[in-house]
């Protein structure tokens, strides 16, 4: 049970805080269903999610052929591999 406050607070009892894994400074939205206040943990969006995938786009080299350009090219045996492939072809 909570009571609410003068300024219109009321305190999660701590068993829920903990199995919601609320904490200080976590948001929540709160609306009426069925005559009954409900209170939902707003999920925060990841900020670096947005940018997932935004490289690839702008870039057309994968990672590994940037890094063998700037080495010089691709290890030995990458070479020698995918040269029998070609002759298999």
């Amino acid at each position: 049970m909570a009571t609410v406050s003068t300024k219109g607070q009321i305190t999660v009892p701590k068993a829920l805080r903990e199995k919601l894994g609320l904490r200080a400074g976590t948001r929540l939205e709160f609306h009426i269903e069925e005559g009954k206040l409900v209170a939902q943990k707003v999920v925060e969006k990841d900020p670096f999610e947005t940018w997932v995938g935004r490289a690839k786009s702008r870039f057309s080299k994968t990672t590994d052929e940037t890094v063998n350009e700037l080495r010089g090219g691709p290890p030995e045996r990458w070479v020698r591999k995918h040269a029998k492939e070609r002759r298999k072809a």
